[in-house]
C-alpha cells in the first residue's frame, strides 16, 4: 500500500484564522461565528491532500446561519412542550420525576444522535476532490433509533454491549457514504470491537465492583444511606484509599480506552473499502499519547499563568483586580482555541493522515462524476447542540 493522504497546514494560518474568528466575533457579539467557521473549515479543507490534490469545501455561512435560526425556532418549541409535560409528571411524585429525567436525558441524547448524522451528511455534500463531491445517503432517524436502542442495551448490559453499538453506527454511516458513483463499504463487525474494547470494559467493571466493595464491606457504609446525606457521601470519598483507588483506576481505564480508541480507528479504517481499494491505517497509540500529554502540559502552564495573575491581582487596587480579571478573562477566550488547534487538533489531523495508506491510489481518478442532491441548510441542528464545533 501507498501512502496517500498529506496535511500540510501553517500554524501561522491557523492562528491568523482563529484571531480573527475571536475579533470579528467580539465585535458582532457572536454573529461572526457562521462566517469564521465556514473560513476555518475551507482552511483546513484545502490543507489535505489526497492523491496529489487538495480537498475543497463548499458550504458557506449563509447556510449555517439559515440553518441555526431553523434549528433554535425547532428547539424551542420542542423543548417548550417537552418542559411542561415533564413539569407535570414531577408532580406526581418522586418516581415520575425520576421517570422524567431519565426522558428528558433520551430526549436530547436522540436529538445529539440525530443532528450528528445531519452534521456528516451536510459536510459530505459540501466537500469535494477533483470537483466530484462526497455525500451521504441514509436516514438521520434511522441512525438515531438505531444508536438509541444500542446505547439503552449498552446500559443494561452495563458497558457489554458497547462494541455492538460502535459497530452499528459504523455500519450505517459508512455503508451510506459514497464519492461521485462508488460507494464506500464497511465489512467490519462487533466481533472485531469486542476483541478491541473488552479489556477496558472489563477493568471499569473490576473497579466499580473494588470501589463499591472497600466503601461498603471495609468503611462500612449503607450505599443507599450514603447517598441520601451529602455528609456520608463526602466522607466516603475523601477516604484516602477511597480516592486512590477511583483516581488510579480512572488513570488506568483511561489509559486503556485510548488504546482502544486507537486500535478502534485502525480496525474501521482496515474494513473500509471504495471500488476496487481497501484503506489501512498504522497510526500509533504512542504518538496519539505523546500529542495528548503535550496538550495537557501547555494547558497545565496556562492555567498556571491564569491563577498567577489571579493571585498577583488580589494584593492590588480594587480596580487594577477588575483589570487584570478582565484581562485573564480575554486571555483565556483568546488562547484556548489557539492552543487547542495547534497543540491537539493539527498534531492529530497529521499523525492521522500520514499514517493513512491505500491500495488502489487511482480509484479516485477512476471514480466517474454523479450528481446527487444537497441538503438546502446547513448544520443548525448540530451548531444549536454544540455538536458542530469544529
Amino acid at each position: 500500500m501507498q501512502p496517500f493522504v498529506t496535511f500540510d497546514i501553517s500554524k501561522g494560518a491557523v492562528t491568523s484564522r482563529l484571531l480573527k474568528n475571536k475579533f470579528f466575533g467580539i465585535l458582532t457579539l457572536g454573529f461572526y461565528r457562521f462566517w469564521g467557521k465556514t473560513h476555518l473549515r475551507r482552511l483546513f479543507w484545502q490543507s489535505i491532500k489526497v492523491g496529489g490534490e487538495r480537498l475543497q469545501y463548499h458550504g458557506t455561512a449563509k447556510e449555517l446561519f439559515i440553518g441555526f435560526l431553523i434549528a433554535m425556532v425547532l428547539l424551542t418549541v420542542l423543548f417548550g412542550v417537552l418542559g411542561v409535560a415533564l413539569g407535570f409528571l414531577a408532580l406526581s411524585g418522586p418516581t415520575y420525576d425520576i421517570l422524567g429525567q431519565v426522558i428528558n436525558f433520551l430526549f436530547l441524547y436522540g436529538f445529539w444522535q440525530f443532528a450528528r448524522y445531519r452534521l456528516w451528511r451536510y459536510r459530505s455534500s459540501r466537500t469535494s476532490l477533483r470537483t466530484i463531491r462526497f455525500f451521504l445517503k441514509g436516514k438521520a432517524l434511522t441512525y438515531t433509533g438505531k444508536a438509541m436502542l444500542w446505547t439503552v442495551i449498552t446500559i443494561l448490559t452495563l458497558g457489554w454491549a458497547y462494541p455492538r453499538l460502535l459497530a452499528v453506527r459504523a455500519d450505517y454511516m459508512l455503508n451510506n457514504m459514497a464519492y461521485g458513483d462508488q460507494g464506500f463499504r464497511f465489512t467490519g463487525n462487533a466481533t472485531g470491537f469486542f476483541r478491541i474494547y473488552w479489556p477496558a470494559i472489563l477493568l471499569t467493571q473490576c473497579i466499580v465492583v473494588v470501589l463499591y466493595v472497600y466503601v461498603t464491606l471495609v468503611l462500612g457504609f449503607n450505599l443507599d444511606g450514603m447517598m441520601q446525606t451529602e455528609e456520608a457521601f463526602a466522607q466516603a470519598m475523601l477516604d484516602p484509599v477511597t480516592q486512590t483507588i477511583l483516581y488510579s483506576g480512572m488513570a488506568i481505564s483511561f489509559f486503556l480506552f485510548l488504546i482502544a480508541r486507537v486500535q478502534s480507528f485502525r480496525y474501521i479504517v482496515g474494513q473500509t473499502g471504495l471500488g476496487s481499494a481497501v484503506f489501512a491505517s498504522s497510526l500509533h497509540v504512542g504518538r496519539v499519547l505523546l500529542i495528548m500529554v503535550l496538550m495537557t502540559l501547555v494547558g497545565i502552564l496556562g492555567i498556571a499563568v491564569i491563577v498567577g495573575l489571579i493571585v498577583a491581582a488580589a494584593t492590588l487596587e480594587p480596580q487594577t483586580v477588575v483589570f487584570m480579571s478582565i484581562g485573564a478573562f480575554v486571555l483565556v477566550y483568546l488562547v484556548f482555541d489557539i492552543l487547542m488547534y495547534l497543540f491537539l487538533i493539527v498534531p492529530l489531523l497529521r499523525a492521522i493522515t500520514s499514517t493513512m495508506t491505500i491500495s488502489d491510489p487511482e480509484i479516485f481518478e477512476q471514480v466517474a462524476r454523479t450528481s446527487q442532491d444537497s441538503p438546502t441548510y446547513g448544520e443548525g441542528l448540530a451548531d444549536a447542540l454544540d455538536v458542530g464545533a469544529f
